[in-house]
């Protein structure tokens, strides 16, 4: 007989993927069953522009926006239209021409140094150019930004032995292909640097989290996961 809509769906995502639960393809899905938006302003951007100091063109204008407690705020649109200019401007990688950001009431900290020690977390857009040393080995790009805080390090000095352990364990659950901690993060595919990232966001102390484009390279069922993780992270 003819295969049903979910039988054709289900062998084109593979046995993997639950279609009951997921949330791509449950009709009616939304954040709004997994998560409350709360009356705290985490993030307030209030008038940002973005001057191309060598093209003299504006990357970004009149930017205005607020993001609550709990709230996933989206921000659509095509490749090279500010995204990307502006989470690198949330994250302090580039200084607005002008306008604030206050994060919890007050002026956000200037540093991405600083702002990552204040709960803020990063997935970058382009994974290959950012965020990521190939030199260096899966368990070092993991705790790449926190490797100064607990539970990475204690008392001022790095405890490899936990980190070692805490990356076996975000190996398996984020299902990163590699042969352990130690390998060089520039063996790995890129859908797996990818999930090296997101593994390193979701573990690390989360206020907020800028994520652009957190699901690219993945396969349907590792983007069904991020976008749980998202609705259902604290």
């Amino acid at each position: 007989g003819e295969a049903s809509e979910d039988e054709f769906v289900q062998a084109m995502v593979g046995a993997d993927t639950d279609l009951q639960k997921s949330i791509i393809f449950t009709k009616g899905a939304s954040g709004s069953e997994y998560r409350e938006i709360g009356d705290q302003v985490i993030l307030d951007v209030r008038n940002i522009e973005l001057i191309d100091k060598k093209e003299g063109v504006a990357r970004l204008k009149d930017i205005n926006f607020i993001v609550r407690e709990g709230e996933i705020f989206g921000i659509a649109g095509v490749t090279g239209n500010g995204q990307s200019e502006l989470g690198e401007v949330l994250m302090g990688i580039q200084k607005p021409t002008s306008g604030e950001i206050h994060y919890l009431g007050e002026p956000c900290k200037e540093t991405t140094r600083e702002l990552l020690d204040d709960g803020f977390t990063y997935i970058p857009e382009d994974r290959i150019e950012d965020g990521y040393l190939p030199k260096a080995n899966v368990a070092q790009n993991i705790i790449l930004g926190a490797h100064t805080r607990e539970p990475y390090s204690r008392k001022k000095f790095i405890d490899w032995k936990n980190i070692y352990n805490i990356t076996r364990e975000l190996i398996q659950e984020y299902n990163i292909k590699t042969s352990g901690p130690e390998e060089a993060a520039g063996n790995l595919s890129g859908g797996n640097i990818q999930r090296v990232m997101i593994a390193r966001a979701f573990s690390q102390r989360c206020k907020l989290m800028v994520a652009q484009s957190p699901t690219r390279g993945l396969d349907i069922a590792s983007i069904d996961f991020v976008y749980k993780k998202l609705f259902t992270s604290k």
